[in-house]
């Protein structure tokens, strides 16, 4: 950077005379080529001074709108951004506005606009960045609050929208959004896209990433009675089945997956995210019992979609549909693949196998085999709520063979692991019954 601010003021200044450095700078041109000898030395803090000099001292001067743009670039040198920018807000107009600019250093109108863009972008991602950039804007004279007036203003706000998008202040986000409409300078359709299709995903997926998936069925829902592009209305009726089924609202949720899987049919080839949706519907049909489609759905898949990422997800949901019709041997056998897959590596769907097939030896009173599946959930520390699971449900087997001590360790160790209330509560009892028979005994 420093190679380019020195490049630009040499050529400026070429064929000029030269100065002598012992005689006080009074005149534009003079402190003009003092800053440039300063640059070339990389000496940034004079040529700063002779700079600010000149910008602000001599502001009739031709020379001033072009120390302007170097000003500024020594600044960002020595990390100033926010003189950088006001000194950019100050006079950014002007040298938009200027004739003759372009004839002492041509280019130099694009080459500030590229130069605020690094200068916005320099300032650090905190709260006091923010504030800076605010105040940049409701201390500028020719705008009031509601309003923005020059380029730099719609620059500012732009970058603000960024960071409370990035920050996930969507509200502010919108609010310097709408700022921008309207407003010269902005890409309008670029600006509406974002108003209407960008801004309301970014909320629904964050809203769904911490929980709140109802509230993102809300703004979804709300962003879909506008008009969108077709893959912008499958990303999002994709987000909003997603919480939908996040929510338990099995039908609707259901409704929007098949909805997804129709515009699949229609795309040649089908497109990648086929298989989730596949793999949705599934879950839904399992979810509401009905094993028979379940089940003849996730063999279509299994065939049609080989290389799915999660395809061990079709041989547990297979697995869940021969318990419910009391196949145990094939849901042994599925389950058993499933933990064995090399695309489940490092994945929950190990544990909560290990944890499944632990259950259905245990329905069949098979208690021994079903200590051993269950280990295979309790043994893996990246998923507690399936190690406190494996642990409640050893207890249980302990407990049946006969062995309360093993069963209290086991029951104790579930309580102290797990964090939902219904593993400690059911703990809890059992530890109860098994220390109040004991006491009965003596």
């Amino acid at each position: 950077m420093v190679h380019s601010v020195v490049c630009a003021l040499i050529v400026v200044l070429s064929g000029q005379v030269a100065f002598e450095p012992s005689v006080v700078p009074t005149e534009p041109r003079e402190l003009y080529q003092l800053a440039a000898a300063a640059i070339a030395s990389r000496d940034t803090a004079t040529a700063t001074r002779h700079l600010e000099n000149l910008a602000f001292n001599h502001t009739n001067s031709p020379l001033a709108e072009v120390a302007v743009f170097h000003l500024a670039e020594c600044y960002l040198l020595q990390s100033r951004s926010a003189d950088a920018l006001s000194v950019l807000h100050k006079f950014s107009e002007r040298i938009e506005q200027s004739l003759s600019v372009e004839q002492k250093e041509p280019g130099i109108k694009s080459k500030t606009n590229e130069l605020l863009t690094r200068v916005l972008q320099s300032f650090p991602e905190d709260p006091q960045s923010l504030q800076t950039l605010q105040r940049q804007i409701t201390a500028h004279e020719s705008i009031d609050s509601d309003q923005l007036s020059t380029p730099v203003d719609v620059a500012i706000a732009g970058e603000l929208a960024q960071r409370y998008e990035r920050s996930q202040d969507f509200a502010s986000a919108e609010q310097w959004l709408q700022k921008l409409v309207g407003t010269v300078g902005s890409d309008a359709r670029q600006l509406e896209e974002k108003l209407r299709f960008e801004l309301p995903l970014a909320k629904a997926e964050h809203a769904l990433s911490v929980g709140e998936a109802g509230a993102a069925v809300e703004i979804l829902q709300t962003a879909l009675t506008a008009q969108h592009e077709s893959d912008q209305e499958l990303a999002l009726r994709f987000l909003l089945a997603e919480a939908l089924f996040a929510t338990g609202k099995s039908t609707a949720a259901a409704e929007q997956f098949q909805w997804l899987s129709e515009q699949a049919a229609t795309q040649i080839p089908s497109p990648a995210w086929l298989a989730a949706v596949t793999l949705r519907r599934a879950e839904l049909l399992v979810r509401t019992r009905a094993f028979v489609e379940a089940q003849s759905l996730l063999l279509r898949a299994k065939t049609d979609l080989p290389d799915f990422e999660l395809v061990h997800e079709f041989d547990y949901l297979l697995a869940r549909c021969a318990v419910a019709r009391i196949e145990f041997d094939k849901a042994i056998e599925l389950l058993q693949r499933v933990i064995e897959a090399p695309t489940a590596a490092g994945k929950e769907a190990i544990p909560r196998a290990a944890w499944m097939l632990g259950e259905v030896h245990f329905l069949q009173r098979q208690y021994r085999p079903a200590l051993t599946a269950y280990a295979q959930a309790t043994q893996l520390d990246a998923f507690p709520q399936w190690q406190a699971r494996g642990l409640l449900q050893s207890a249980k087997c302990y407990e049946l063979l006969g062995d309360t001590p093993a069963a209290l360790g086991f029951y104790q160790r579930a309580k102290e692991l797990s964090q939902r209330p219904d593993v400690i509560q059911e703990a809890t009892e059992r530890m109860a019954v098994i220390e109040s028979a004991a006491s009965n005994l003596r």
